[in-house]
């Protein structure tokens, strides 16, 4: 494909929400246009002068295609912004001289960190593969975080666990309901996070592969020679960072699991409990109550106060080995 210039106008708006302020946009704008999911203006020009098209990603945005101009890469950012996690997915389409990202309409602040590199080293900003290898690393930088943040989660959670518990034998099942239930909600929470992040590897993983593969296929030596140990450097990394999730969230599963057994082991010492109480309440109540009735009966007072009394000797029966289910449920 020949270098075909499409002038600042159609990716002014997003381009300058990147740029603005740190970087030359003119000089970004080069080899990488970002294109917002709902800008079907831009798209329209983007498909006439470069043969870009983005429709085949509506409903399912996470299959690559080659087609004759472009590679497309999507790939599923997991970062967090405000306090909050967020997922966003981007995809790459990658020719011969621009680097296209078919991305949020929102700032997308992971790539802020790729700015700020290739305005450190303005060599990443002379082709595709150097823009891409930059957004890459940033979306790698964004996912460690979510790591980061997933594993104090985590680990804070077993500090819970650990002072709820206690130590010693039999320690977990003095761990209140209302807690366990608390804990399982922050792990499946974590859990959710890192189960993301290990998707957000595999398909970075799977697009530096396919840059790489760009890479050394270019006829750029300067690029070729000059480039390639930076790529499988990220891919390294990037294959670190996706073990590293696996065994986090390896953990966080056995946590839940070991959590949904103590909550089973609660709820049956509850049913013990309870069974254990009705057995020792329950005869001696009735028989008592049997006596009480049978003179009531024998008495003036009618049968009406003897059904009255065999309802309320019933509700004792019932509610009273509850209610020490419940306290000992709680220890």
């Amino acid at each position: 494909m020949a270098h075909r210039r499409i002038g600042p106008a159609p990716v002014t708006a997003i381009m300058e929400s990147v740029a603005a302020d740190r970087f030359d946009t003119e000089i970004l704008q080069q080899h990488w246009i970002p294109l917002a999911y709902a800008d079907a203006d831009t798209a329209a020009v983007l498909r006439e002068r470069l043969g870009v098209e983005f429709d085949a990603f509506t409903g399912a945005r996470h299959r690559v295609l080659e087609t004759d101009h472009f590679l497309y890469l999507p790939v599923v950012a997991t970062y967090r912004r405000g306090g909050t996690l967020r997922r966003a997915t981007i995809v790459f389409a990658l020719g011969t001289d621009f680097l296209v990202t078919w991305q949020p309409e929102e700032h997308f602040r992971p790539f802020d960190a790729a700015v700020a590199e290739m305005r450190r080293d303005p060599a990443l900003t002379d082709s595709a593969p150097g823009v891409m290898y930059a957004l890459l690393g940033a979306l790698n930088e964004a996912s460690q975080e979510v790591l980061e943040h997933a594993c104090g989660a985590l680990d804070a959670v077993r500090g819970r666990i650990e002072a709820a518990s206690g130590a010693g034998s039999g320690a977990a099942m003095r761990i209140d309901t209302g807690e366990l239930r608390a804990i399982m909600t922050d792990l499946a929470g974590a859990e959710e996070s890192v189960a993301w992040l290990r998707r957000t590897h595999l398909e970075s993983a799977r697009a530096t592969r396919r840059l790489m593969s760009a890479v050394q296929d270019t006829e750029r030596l300067s690029l070729r020679n000059g480039f390639e140990g930076r790529v499988a450097e990220l891919a390294a990394d990037i294959e670190a960072e996706g073990r590293r999730a696996a065994v986090e969230h390896d953990r966080a599963v056995f946590a839940q699991q070991s959590v949904m057994s103590w909550l089973v082991a609660q709820e049956n010492r509850t049913t013990r409990a309870y069974a254990t109480s009705m057995a020792l309440v329950a005869a001696p109540v009735l028989l008592l109550g049997g006596w009480g009735i049978h003179l009531l009966w024998l008495s003036e007072l009618g049968w009406e106060l003897a059904a009255v009394c065999t309802v309320v000797l019933i509700a004792l029966v019932t509610v009273a080995p509850l209610g020490y289910a419940k306290r000992s449920m709680a220890r």
